[in-house]
């Protein structure tokens, strides 16, 4: 008795699983937003990004664009590798997968004490705004998984 129920369970998550495979292709374009298994890269989110070989599991075209698997689509993080024991390679950190906008600072509250203390003239005044800007200021490099290593 017990090893029929196991036989029965086994086929049908064997059925689901062949069931879940050919399902088809969405026919609109928000359909493919939070599909289980088929992306297309107008519809990915912000922290998303394709592994550079999804073209070669492409899945087929829908309106001219290529249709990749969802398995093939991989967020993007800007500083958890740390937390996870891994690294970004080398050759990885001049070219991350994309840069996105950091956020804004929150603006301190309460007391703050001046800079400059009555600096009349505009020149003074235009000293103490200049400070070196990185060219990465305000902005966060993020990289996928398979730029990183443990």
């Amino acid at each position: 008795m017990r090893l029929r129920r196991m036989i029965q369970r086994t086929l049908k998550s064997k059925k689901f699983a062949n069931t879940k495979e050919r399902e088809a292709i969405p026919t609109s374009k928000a359909a493919f937003k939070n599909h289980p298994l088929y992306v297309i890269p107008s519809v990915l989110k912000n922290q998303e990004v394709l592994c550079p070989d999804a073209k070669k599991r492409m899945c087929g075209t829908f309106k001219g664009e290529l249709v990749y698997k969802r398995s093939d689509a991989s967020a993007l993080t800007a500083r958890k590798w740390l937390y996870d024991g891994r690294k970004v390679n080398q050759r990885e950190l001049s070219k991350p997968a994309k840069i996105g906008k950091a956020r804004k600072k929150p603006v301190p509250k309460g007391f703050q004490a001046l800079e400059s203390y009555g600096a009349t003239t505009s020149d003074q005044a235009d000293g103490l705004n200049l400070h070196d800007k990185d060219e990465d200021e305000g902005k966060n490099k993020l990289y996928v998984v398979w730029q990183t290593k443990k």
